[in-house]
């Protein structure tokens, strides 16, 4: 389910999946997300990455991204193998602009971005994407200068907005984009996951505290996972 990138980092972050397929409980999300990829259906078409906080939007997001520019695609999954995708995973893709949506708030901020998204020229001749985290967030000026570009004959630039909060999204936008809903976690499925790490770590467990704490958190599989790092760390 999650896949171990970094011997250091907090759990959230080294378990976090780097694949489709190991994204939890959003199966029918990630395969027509994968499925857009492999039938190279990607030209043009700008999506909205929803849900609750810590169920998987930017992760999402950050896979489609990554596959959309992978080299040797596997059945739509990013390889993470070529080099577009080695790039993208250390964060020195050149064609890929990830932004939080809070800093963006003042004119000349929109102007920047749109025109770190319309006018750069792509230095690796695939797409650019530009993915922006807490797109809610955005100013009336950022959106007003997104619509002219999601309305526009660029191919070559994708956006990818992931948020918490939909409904605040102006429906000209929506009526854009491809829009989907991640589902949170049952207990059930953070209980697999936690047992995941558990065993990564090679840190004894039981199953019944296991249960508890996905239950305590279902729905919520950032905190479940942020919990038990609290308490492998606490235990040494």
């Amino acid at each position: 389910w999650w896949i171990n990138m970094a011997e250091n980092s907090l759990l959230y972050n080294k378990y976090r999946p780097i694949l489709f397929s190991q994204v939890g409980g959003n199966k029918e999300v990630t395969d027509i997300m994968k499925n857009l990829v492999k039938n190279n259906e990607m030209r043009n078409v700008h999506t909205i990455v929803a849900g609750y906080p810590g169920t998987g939007k930017t992760t999402s997001a950050r896979i489609l991204s990554r596959a959309i520019n992978c080299l040797n695609n596997q059945n739509g999954e990013p390889c993470n193998e070529c080099k577009h995708c080695k790039e993208h995973l250390e964060g020195s893709y050149p064609d890929y602009i990830e932004v939080d949506g809070t800093s963006y708030n003042k004119v000349e901020d929109a102007k920047r971005l749109v025109e770190m998204a319309s006018q750069y020229p792509l230095i690796k001749g695939g797409y650019r994407v530009v993915m922006i985290d807490e797109a809610h967030r955005l100013s009336n000026a950022a959106w007003d200068k997104f619509l002219i570009l999601l309305e526009s004959a660029d191919v070559k630039t994708i956006f990818i907005f992931a948020t918490t909060d939909l409904h605040l999204f102006r429906p000209a936008i929506i009526s854009r984009c491809f829009v989907f809903q991640i589902k949170p976690l049952s207990a059930k499925d953070i209980a697999k996951e936690l047992l995941t790490i558990c065993k990564g770590e090679k840190v004894p467990y039981a199953m019944d505290a296991i249960n508890k704490l996905a239950y305590h958190y279902a729905n919520k599989p950032r905190d479940a996972v942020k919990t038990l790092d609290m308490y492998i760390r606490a235990k040494g």
